[in-house]
C-alpha cells in the first residue's frame, strides 16, 4: 500500500510548503547549538561538560548535514539560490 492511498494532497500540503523564517530558525538554532558545545567547557570545565559538547557537536554535524540535503533538493528556503548558498557555504563547508 502506497502512501498516496492513505493521504490526499490537502493532507500533506503543510509538510511540503516551504518557509524561509522556519529555515533561517532551523539554521540559526544548529549554529547556536555548536557555539553552546564550544563554550561550555570554556566556561565550565568538567570531563562531563566536556564529553556533552563532544556528543553535541557530532548531533549538530548531523543537523548541519541533513539541512545541507534539504537545500540540496531546494526544500529548506523558497528559492534555489537561497537554497544553494546557505547549503554551500552555512551547512555544507563547516562540514
Amino acid at each position: 500500500m502506497s502512501f498516496r492511498q492513505l493521504l490526499d494532497r490537502s493532507e500533506l500540503e503543510p509538510f511540503l510548503r516551504k518557509s524561509d523564517a522556519k529555515g533561517l530558525w532551523y539554521v540559526l538554532v544548529n549554529w547556536g547549538l555548536v557555539a553552546l558545545a564550544f563554550m561550555l567547557p570554556i566556561f565550565w570545565w568538567s570531563p562531563l561538560t566536556a564529553l556533552l559538547s563532544i556528543i553535541l557537536l557530532g548531533n549538530r554535524q548531523l543537523g548541519l548535514g541533513i539541512l545541507m540535503h534539504d537545500c540540496s533538493h531546494a526544500a529548506l528556503f523558497k528559492t534555489r539560490t537561497l537554497n544553494q548558498w546557505v547549503g554551500k557555504w552555512l551547512c555544507a563547508a563547516p562540514i
